[in-house]
């Protein structure tokens, strides 16, 4: 049943938006905010869906992804395919545990430098900006980050894993919080909170006049000055 709503929402969402949700379209105000969409944890069985809905609306997004499932076999088509359409790789660790529980560099070091590694491998170059999962941090995870030259990026958390929230509670969240020069936090996973609530979301959005770039993008429109070891939520 839920499946079959997101599609018909997101044919819906197509037809009206004339399959640009960036773009001029009369149906829609002048874009004039900016905020960039992140998702964390892919790629995975969704990342192409969300591709497709993105690609039809002239989105791109910034992707903090698992190294783990970066390497994948299963995800190759679906990670030369995140470069090709021009989003943004970020470093959501290689495998997902929770930094704040670490007491000592090392670890710490080997876990992001080697979804460094794997990106860097299939990119060509080396991510900027770190994630960490859950958000959680501590002294070390910020020696860490500081000695590799990487920049912290959070944002508003909309805990779109939470399965009890629903997709329109994650929709008014987001829509009831944004600002220009966010960063939003989605998750890209099996939970059909944001499977759901992605394709309205986008819609409410561009009839706010909101336009979607990535974290890079979205620094340079707000003439961020970004430095390594510092922690974003917005520009």
């Amino acid at each position: 049943m839920r499946l079959n709503r997101f599609f018909i929402l997101t044919s819906i969402l197509l037809i009206v938006l004339g399959g640009c949700a960036t773009k001029t379209n009369s149906a829609f105000p002048k874009i004039d905010k900016w905020i960039a969409i992140t998702f964390n944890d892919g790629p995975s069985a969704n990342t192409e869906t969300y591709l497709n809905i993105m690609k039809d609306n002239d989105i791109k997004a910034t992707f903090f992804v698992s190294g783990f499932n970066f390497d994948r076999d299963i995800y190759e088509n679906i990670v030369k395919r995140m470069i090709d359409e021009g989003h943004e790789i970020a470093n959501n660790l290689y495998t997902n545990v929770n930094l704040a529980d670490e007491t000592s560099r090392q670890p710490i070091r080997d876990n992001i430098k080697k979804a460094q590694d794997s990106i860097k491998e299939k990119t060509g170059s080396e991510p900027k900006y770190f994630r960490p999962p859950m958000l959680n941090k501590n002294n070390y995870v910020d020696d860490v980050v500081k000695e590799l030259g990487l920049i912290y990026i959070g944002g508003y958390n909309t805990d779109d894993w939470d399965y009890d929230a629903g997709p329109s509670i994650l929709k008014e969240k987001v829509l009831k919080n944004v600002k220009n020069g966010q960063i939003i936090i989605l998750h890209d996973f099996g939970n059909n909170n944001t499977f759901e609530a992605f394709p309205d979301l986008v819609y409410e959005l561009r009839k706010q006049g909101y336009g979607f770039v990535t974290v890079s993008e979205l620094a340079s429109l707000r003439n961020a000055n970004l430095v390594p070891g510092r922690w974003y939520d917005n520009f």
